[in-house]
């Protein structure tokens, strides 16, 4: 699992995680072996900067607090994608990422739908993705 520390833990862009399941080490280590390592430490300040400021309590109390935001959030956007004859993504087993389609925005032009991220990305909308199928 890669989790990026902006999107999970509240601090500037630049960071990620990388978790693995109990006794396989080695997948961490191919990992490490395709990076040159000239990272900064910088992310890692940020993120132990962060936590400490935050604490066990206020952490748990960030997340809490998302879970029960996520709802109402994704209801908001499926009213838009609704609007636009699009349709959210049902992802049961993901609760902080949300998807929707671009099938009737972008119809099959997938120039378009690079265009749109371009324009997210312009516009600073962090995390968004456009992915073309």
């Amino acid at each position: 699992v890669i989790q990026s520390t902006d999107k999970n833990f509240m601090v500037p862009v630049g960071g990620a995680i990388l978790a693995t399941v109990s006794g396989q080490d080695d997948i961490l280590a191919k990992v490490a072996a395709l990076y040159p390592g000239r990272a900064s430490n910088g992310p890692c300040m940020d993120l132990f900067i962060t936590l400490l400021s935050m604490g066990e309590q206020g952490y748990q109390q960030i997340l809490k607090e998302r879970e029960e935001l996520f709802p109402r959030l994704f209801e908001a956007v499926a009213k838009v994608a609704a609007k636009h004859g699009e349709r959210m993504l049902h992802t049961p087993n993901n609760k902080i990422s949300m998807a929707m389609s671009l099938a009737t925005i972008m119809g099959s032009n997938k120039a378009a739908a690079s265009q749109l991220g371009g324009m997210l990305f312009a516009r600073s909308c962090s995390g968004t993705r456009v992915v073309t199928c």
